[in-house]
């Protein structure tokens, strides 16, 4: 009798060494597409970095930070092209709550980035106020979940409630100890 088909322990056999590849494929899988999630944020940092760079260049002496002062540029303000809105989970950018500091250490400038995506309507997920060499030298591996609040839409448009706001924030991180300036972009208007 020659009947074609799978007896029932080549079935059993054929899900088990399925079940093995599954386990051992998805966390591959999963870690791949959040490693690409950080590599885009990341690029998407380095980039913001690099306007405010551009930006900061263009102050007048005067105008730049002396010892332990800051100049915060939001993102808002340095997304001149509009390209830097929509984040790697399928979120959106906080244009207010993220922002570019940049301040004065001894001889030299530093630049601080915080970069904040809202994704499904309540979670903020991110890079929390990071020293931006620290994107260069990669040691920023991972993106966290941003609790905090520094700009809320009210005081956006509040030029002394929003310094306050944010020197108090930089402050606490050990960034700066004052804000001298804080430009938010076209939505800016002072009280």
């Amino acid at each position: 009798m020659n009947n074609k088909g799978f007896t029932l322990v080549e079935i059993l056999a054929m899900l088990v060494v399925l079940g093995i590849l599954m386990v051992i494929t998805i966390p591959n899988v999963t870690g791949i597409l959040a490693n690409n999630k950080f590599k885009v944020m990341k690029a998407d940092a380095d980039k913001t970095v690099d306007t405010a760079k551009i930006r900061f260049s263009q102050l007048k002496p005067v105008n730049k930070p002396k010892v332990n002062e800051c100049v915060v540029y939001s993102l808002n303000s340095l997304n001149n092209t509009g390209d830097i809105t929509k984040g790697p989970n399928g979120g959106q950018y906080l244009q207010y709550e993220s922002f570019v500091a940049v301040t004065r250490k001894a001889n030299r400038y530093e630049y601080y980035i915080r970069l904040v995506e809202l994704y499904d309507d309540t979670k903020k997920i991110g890079i929390e106020l990071k020293e931006s060499s620290g994107l260069s030298e990669g040691k920023i591996d991972y993106i966290k979940e941003i609790t905090s609040e520094v700009m809320d839409e009210e005081s956006t448009g509040k030029a002394e409630e929003g310094k306050a706001k944010l020197t108090e924030y930089l402050s606490d991180a050990g960034v700066c100890t004052s804000v001298i300036s804080y430009d938010v972009g076209k939505a800016y208007a002072e009280e």
